[in-house]
């Protein structure tokens, strides 16, 4: 068997006169020497050209069954001279059917002796007569053949003549030679042979012809062929095997040594052409897999399209003449070969039970796809899903889905909601189904125009700045003025036009800070020697005020929200381009601020920027999980971040000392307020790590200690759940406890939990890693969807006017090094072995594929556009199930319920106000809350500062400490310091102003209320003994302003300030739904409803009532309607008229008359 990856193959187009256009060099290992394997389809085709009439691989089966009849190769092993491409073969082996020069010299020697077809024939008699040229063309001494053990070998000199012919064939026996020369005697006088049999005259070429057509003439004279097992038969035999053996030799020495050396043998290889018959049928061309292949990569290599690259590599003569396509093949080679992923996708993932989804949409070519990646822990592989192609309308076509009766009804309603949730839905599913610049050269400018016109001297802007640019630039303190003006040029926001901030890329801004920062008042220089007006300086209080009336609108619309994006619009087209709005944007405060942002967001990018650096493959996102798992409470990044405003960083130091920000007085406020802010939004996030399953990772850990200690946690985790779950099956209430807690143990983690359950939670446990691996081992977020979007992006803008189809969109993904570049394992990726065995025999694929429209679900998906009855999955929720859970671990390890604790009193944690320093009574312990979430809230620890000199106290955040859950179950053991930041000694500090008790803190500020409910503010008031039953019948405020006087006690001022506060005007309320709202809307189409759901639903609900405004007012105006007087009588009166029947509601009346009553209504 040949292995692809052991052939090299040759274009041997140079020369028409060889056995084939193509050949390849095989060579098993450095030490064997490399053999010659024809291609059989190209001499198929020159066949077929002389009427050969055969398929492929019926002429192939034909060929060794012709050759076997022969007896001229010894052996039984035709693997030894045939390659047969086959289905049964493994993917690396050789995809085409080729055969050694032995088998096909033999091969002419059936045809020559057997061949009924003369064309055939002749063809063969040329091509023998060409290999035998080539084989004795590089001859540089004698060369003898070997007959056999009992006959001499013959010699074959340099010029291509024969000796010993006689002496061979008659030390058999004579009369074989006698009989040979009559023989030749005869073809000479037909003039079949041009040399006589001696040693002076014979050549190879009449050797070869009379030893391979003797059988054939003799047959056409009438005589019977020589026999197999008589002395002359035999020795013929024996001639026949050693020149089939000393041909096929030299032919191959001739390519291999000489002909290799002189063309090139690189070029691609003519294809195939076909036709369906004979006459002037015109000829098609059929590339072969190789050259496709060979096409494809270059494509891919030079950034051209597939048709590119076609017409390209036609004109540049890379491919032969014979070798020409049309463009438009090239679509079906790609969906093809998308075809050929898509089905060794399918195999990579055979056998998974657990698949990891990243799936990102964004609008390519005007439509909406829907990229992701698919991984798998069990068979250590990804791949990219087929695009899709998401509908964007709300509306669905007829027969587009399955619906239920109930989502039918409100579909015809048009009341269905999460249409686009469906249809993303339906092409994720598919999708599983198919797998199981700025003004860089406007600012150069100026700046040349301003330094071409002035000098340092001369520019008396330049006189009040050049310090504060040479501080910018980190220049020595002892450079000069002139110094500093050779510098202004080669500020970063001059010399290149770096990053701009993108929504889609986190951290952008961050970059393009730290880029720009340090150009800031260069450009404001150059920008106010051009445009500066004395009117307008944003730094001025009064002018700024001016500055800002400018952005207001002229006619501003009462119901119009005027955004940044507006006013910043009214600037740019009020002040007269972008660069003035850029000057009035340049102010000291606005300077103060970004500086204060990238101070304090630094260690949080740097965080980042190390995760995406760092973490690429799920074996990675394990790693992490693991560390997080014990430690995230003190990630670096936290501990770097608490640290900022203690940390005399350069930065902190230049907003403390630099001149211009001297008369802000808020700089340490706003330090100390974003800092917390920041580490209170991270350590809620990090906070996921002690939750299922993250906090479980440590079973994939290889250390068995902390394998069995992830086990125990577990255990008792577990065991916490299923009682607390038997308590409320006992108790037959719900409790708001378990209610969180399903957010964390979802379906998934009780499974595994289960699992180790089963085997009594041991830390080796085969079911359970088995499912604690499908949750755990994912790709680590969906940074990579992003790249591949950026892919789509970039090759869109790169040939804006070619059309990107959905197969460039999905050769793009897939070719993309997004998984390899990961260290990724891509097993579906098409390499060129796996290209030329499966392109042959793979089918074109459609476009349907890649429209999720085509995906039908089953109709109970549909249930998920009717009603909500599944509870949201938010960050807060998410959040108040962490905290729900570390509650449960700290009731059950510090034995809570023993001291009379109920499980419902944890809820009164969520008295904590955030970003506060609260200090326990009891304890005198002190920390800042960084929030609550129902059951516990997260503090940092706190130190305290004492200057001895000065006698200076103040707080600040732990920069070495670490997160950790409180529950506040007693809130009157709590106290709230305020505190306001303070400068000392180059550090950032909180000064303690007041204590209040946490409760009376909490009730002070209205906007508070809203965090807790009814139930929260009951379990409060048994603290206070109030009666429960009273409490249960108040209603909410009732109950709020019960506990205010019980709170403030005799602080009258306290409880009216805050009983006023909570006293709302009353909003004017707008009566909709009323009698002509209902006819109105009657009257509208169906589709011009939607544009009144609020007026329809109110509507709705008075007719549920039992009664229709329009129908009582219609009542009314019949009732008042005066009846019709009777018509005269005529001559000759009509017949007695039957008494019309009396309903329920009344007469029954015309149509006419109801028409009228209507009508009447309107007017």
């Amino acid at each position: 068997m040949l292995l692809l990856e052991q052939c090299e193959q040759l274009s041997l187009n140079g020369d028409s006169a060889l056995l084939s256009k193509a050949a390849f060099r095989f060579q098993r290992d450095a030490v064997t020497p490399a053999q010659l394997w024809w291609r059989l389809d190209l001499l198929h085709e020159k066949l077929i050209s002389k009427g050969e009439k055969r398929k492929l691989y019926r002429w192939v089966c034909f060929l060794k069954d012709a050759v076997s009849q022969t007896k001229l190769l010894s052996g039984n092993d035709v693997c030894k001279w045939l390659h047969m491409r086959s289905s049964d073969l493994p993917h690396n082996a050789l995809p085409h059917h080729v055969a050694t020069s032995t088998g096909l010299i033999a091969f002419i020697a059936f045809v020559l002796r057997d061949g009924r077809t003369s064309s055939i024939i002749d063809f063969c008699r040329s091509l023998l007569a060409n290999i035998c040229a080539r084989a004795v063309a590089h001859l540089t001494g004698p060369v003898e053949i070997i007959i056999g053990d009992d006959i001499a070998p013959l010699r074959v000199l340099p010029g291509g003549l024969v000796q010993g012919l006689a002496d061979a064939i008659s030390s058999r026996h004579a009369m074989v030679w006698q009989t040979w020369q009559n023989e030749w005697l005869a073809m000479h006088e037909q003039q079949e042979l041009s040399s006589l049999p001696d040693d002076a005259s014979l050549l190879l070429t009449d050797l070869v012809k009379f030893s391979f057509e003797i059988d054939r003439r003799r047959r056409s004279t009438n005589k019977h062929i020589w026999p197999r097992d008589s002395q002359t038969g035999m020795t013929l035999h024996s001639v026949l095997k050693g020149l089939v053996v000393f041909l096929s030799h030299h032919l191959d020495d001739f390519v291999l040594n000489y002909f290799v050396h002189e063309h090139d043998c690189s070029e691609a290889v003519p294809s195939r052409r076909r036709s369906n018959g004979g006459g002037e049928v015109a000829k098609r061309i059929q590339m072969s897999a190789d050259t496709i292949f060979e096409i494809i990569q270059d494509a891919k290599d030079s950034g051209l399209s597939m048709r590119e690259a076609v017409n390209f590599l036609k004109r540049s003569g890379r491919l032969s003449a014979a070798a020409g396509t049309h463009p438009n093949a090239t679509d079906a080679w790609m969906r093809r070969h998308q075809k050929i992923y898509d089905d060794r996708a399918v195999i990579a993932f055979a056998g998974t039970n657990h698949l990891n989804l990243i799936a990102d949409g964004s609008k390519h070519a005007g439509k909406e796809v829907l990229v992701t990646v698919a991984y798998s822990w069990e068979n250590n592989t990804a791949a990219f899903a087929p695009v899709q192609v998401i509908m964007p309308l709300d509306d669905i076509a007829p027969g587009e889905m399955d619906l239920t009766s109930l989502i039918e009804k409100l579909a015809k309603e048009n009341k269905l909601q999460r249409v686009a949730s469906y249809r993303h839905l339906q092409a994720v599913s598919h999708q599983v189904n198919l797998l199981t610049a700025g003004f860089h050269e406007d600012k150069l400018r100026l700046l040349d125009v301003m330094m071409s016109r002035e000098d340092p001297e001369s520019c008396a802007l330049f006189h009040d700045c050049w310090e504060t640019i040479r501080d910018d630039l980190g220049m020595p303190s002892f450079s000069t003025m002139h110094d500093v003006w050779r510098k202004l040029p080669t500020g970063d926001a001059f010399q290149s036009k770096g990053t701009l901030p993108k929504l889609s890329r986190w951290f952008s801004w961050n970059q393009s800070c730290e880029e720009q920062l340090p150009s800031w008042n260069i450009l404001k220089l150059v920008l106010k020697y051009h445009f500066w007006e004395k009117d307008i300086d944003p730094d001025v209080a009064a002018q700024k005020r001016e500055l800002a009336a400018i952005a207001q609108m002229d006619d501003p619309k009462e119901e119009e929200k005027v955004n940044v994006r507006k006013q910043f619009s009214l600037l740019k087209e009020k002040l007269g381009g972008g660069l003035k709005l850029a000057l009035y944007c340049l102010s000291d405060r606005l300077w103060q601020q970004v500086q204060i942002l990238q101070m304090v967001s630094r260690p949080t990018w740097t965080w980042y920027s190390a995760s995406v650096r760092n973490m690429k493959n799920s074996q990675d996102h394990v790693e992490r999980l693991m560390a997080l798992a014990q430690y995230w409470q003190q990630d670096e990044h936290l501990q770097s971040t608490a640290a900022v405003p203690t940390a005399k960083s350069p930065e902190l130091l230049n907003l403390l000392h630099r001149q211009e920000f001297a008369s802000f007085t808020d700089t340490a406020e706003k330090t100390f307020d974003l800092t917390t802010h920041l580490l209170m939004h991270r350590t809620w996030s990090l906070s996921r790590a002690s939750a299922p399953p993250d906090c479980y990772s440590e079973l994939l850990h290889p250390d068995m200690q902390k394998k069995q200690a992830a086990a125990d946690m577990m255990k008792q985790d577990h065991q916490a759940l299923l009682q607390l779950e038997q308590c409320l099956a006992d108790s037959g209430k719900a409790m708001q406890l378990l209610e969180d807690l399903n957010q964390v143990f979802t379906p998934p983690v009780r499974l595994m939990m289960l699992a180790y359950e089963e085997d009594f939670y041991r830390c080796d446990s085969q079911a359970g890693g088995h499912l604690l691996s499908g949750l755990v081992c994912t790709l680590p977020g969906n940074k990579i969807i992003e790249d591949l979007h950026s892919v789509l992006r970039n090759d869109s803008k790169s040939q804006k006017t070619r059309r990107q189809t959905l197969h460039n969109m999905m050769e793009l993904v897939t070719q993309s090094k997004q998984l390899s570049s990961r260290d990724i394992v891509h097993k579906p990726k098409v390499d060129k072995a796996v290209f030329l065995q499966a392109f042959p025999r793979t089918p074109d694929r459609k476009r349907k594929r890649c429209f999720a429209r085509n995906h039908k679900l089953p109709e109970s998906w549909s249930t998920v556009m009717g009603r909500k009855q599944w509870s949201t999955i938010s960050e807060e929720v998410l959040h108040r199930g962490f905290a729900a859970l570390a509650f449960l671990q700290a009731y059950t390890s510090e034995r809570m319920g023993e001291q009379g604790l109920r499980l419902a009193e944890g809820r009164l944690s969520k008295f904590a106000v955030q970003l506060q320093f609260l200090q326990q009574v009891d304890t005198g312990y002190v920390g800042f809350c960084l929030g609550n979430a129902c059951w516990g809230c997260l503090m940092w620890p706190v130190l305290e500062f004492h200057d001895e000199d000065s006698g200076f106290t103040g707080y600040y955040l732990s920069p070495t400490g670490e997160a950790h859950w409180k529950f506040l179950v007693n809130p009157m053991d709590w106290m709230v310091v305020s505190a306001s930041a303070q400068v000392f000694n180059d550090q950032i500090f909180m000064v303690m102003k007041s204590k209040e008790t946490l409760l009376r803190f909490f009730f002070a500020d209205v906007s508070l209320h809203k965090n807790v409910t009814v139930a929260d503010l009951q379990i409060l008031g048994g603290f206070f003994k109030l009666d429960v039953e009273e409490t249960k019948r108040l209603k909410r405020v009732d109950l709020i302003h019960k506990l205010v006087d019980v709170i403030g006690g005799r602080d009258v001022d306290f409880i009216n300030a805050i009983k006023s506060a909570m006293q709302k005007p009353e909003k004017p309320q707008k009566q909709i739904g009323d009698e002509l709202d209902e006819l109105i809307l009657g009257e509208l189409p169906a589709e011009d409803q939607d544009d009144f759901k609020l007026v329809a639903q109110v509507i709705e609900s008075k007719q549920k009532s039992g009664w229709s405004l329009v129908e009582s007012q219609w009542k009314k105006a019949m009732a008042k309607k005066k009846p019709r007087a009777k018509g005269k009588a005529k001559a000759k009166p009509k017949a007695k008229p039957k008494a019309k029947a009396i309903g329920k509601f009344g007469r029954k009346g015309k149509a006419s008359d109801m028409a009228d009553d209507k009508a009447a209504l309107w007017f």
